[in-house]
Parts: C-alpha cells; structure tokens; sequence
C-alpha cells in the first residue's frame, strides 16, 4: 500500500554503500522507520529529500514489517542548523526528544490530535534554523524548547 505523507527527518542510519533507515516524524502516522535505497548516491532522486532535518513530501510503500521510501520532494531544509556546533547540538537533541515523545506506528495516532503536537513541534526546528548561537539572541529557541517541556 502507497502513502504519501508530509514529515521532518529526525535520524539517519547508513546502511551498506548507499543506503540508510530514516526516522521520519509525520502528522498523521506518528514516527515512521523507512528504508530508502540508493539515497546517498548524489544521483538518486531521494538525495537532497532524504537529509537529516529535512522537511520533505514523502512517498512511502508499506510492506509487512517495514516502510520504504519512493520518493521525497524537498519542502523545507534548515541549513542554518549546521552553522555552528551549538545549532547541531540542539536541532539533535530535540530531534531525540521528538522521536521519545511522539507516538510510534502507522495507527498510532489519529490525524486530529495529533496535528497540533505536530505543528509546534515542526516549529522547533524552524527557530533553531534562525538562530544565531554565538551570542543571547537565541534565547527564543530556549524558551520554545522550555514550553514543549524538553
């Protein structure tokens, strides 16, 4: 069966050459494991959707015991988290905490109730994106973390 979901890259674990398992947080199906093979190859059509905090329009086909990716459209990339090591700390700790706190599984959780959590959640990313970490000015992507209790 074919879905086709929105949904932030939290994780990326290399498998074999090019390939890797990502874990990607949805809206409507919660945290999802995919496998997306051939993704590291700089040719391949998954590569730029597939990155790590990535904000993509994914094509999923589910199989008995997993997802795989067949294609992903990039919508959003932070690019500003890579900047400095502060920004990669904070994107990959709360990436952790969103993977912890988020409902596993494709019935896991329904779209309604789930949205919401989602919406401010996908926000975090976008402030740490905006944030410059050399100075007190990033003082708003604390707080945004401090109110979603991580």
């Amino acid at each position: 069966m074919q879905i086709s979901t929105s949904g932030l890259v939290l994780r990326q674990v290399k498998v074999g050459e090019a390939d890797q398992i990502l874990t990607i947080l949805t809206p409507d199906r919660g945290v999802l494991s995919a496998s997306a093979r051939g993704s590291l190859r700089l040719k391949s059509k998954l590569f730029s959707g597939c990155g790590l905090f990535c904000y993509s329009e994914f094509t999923l086909t589910t199989g008995r015991a997993s997802n795989f990716v067949d294609a992903a459209a990039v919508k959003k990339v932070f690019h500003g988290l890579g900047r400095s090591v502060e920004g990669m700390a904070l994107a990959a700790y709360l990436a952790e905490a969103l993977t912890v706190l988020s409902p596993e599984g494709g019935d896991a959780a329904a779209p309604d109730p789930q949205q919401p959590v989602y919406d401010q959640r996908g926000q975090t990313p976008a402030a740490a994106d905006q944030s410059d970490f050399r100075d007190a000015r990033h003082e708003p992507v604390r707080l945004h973390a401090a109110h979603l209790g991580l």
